[in-house]
């Protein structure tokens, strides 16, 4: 719903949505917000998928699958 009011608002094409968890990840503040990042098009920024340089390997989805479940 926040996205959709920014966007409409900002007469945005679209938004990023996004949270930054820990400093590796840029978080900066000691508490949890998300950042709606409303966009255009063609307004040169990028898909949030960018900020990783090299795509994750794929052949072993499963086991990392299982890997995350077991961390729950």
């Amino acid at each position: 719903k926040v996205a959709k009011a920014v966007e409409k608002a900002l007469d945005a094409d679209g938004s990023n949505i996004g949270l930054n968890n820990k400093e590796a990840a840029g978080q900066e503040v000691p508490h949890v917000h998300i950042h709606i990042i409303p966009r255009k098009e063609g307004d040169g920024g990028s898909a949030i998928q960018s900020i990783i340089q090299q795509n994750p390997k794929t052949d072993n989805l499963d086991d990392l699958k299982e890997k995350i479940k077991s961390c729950f």
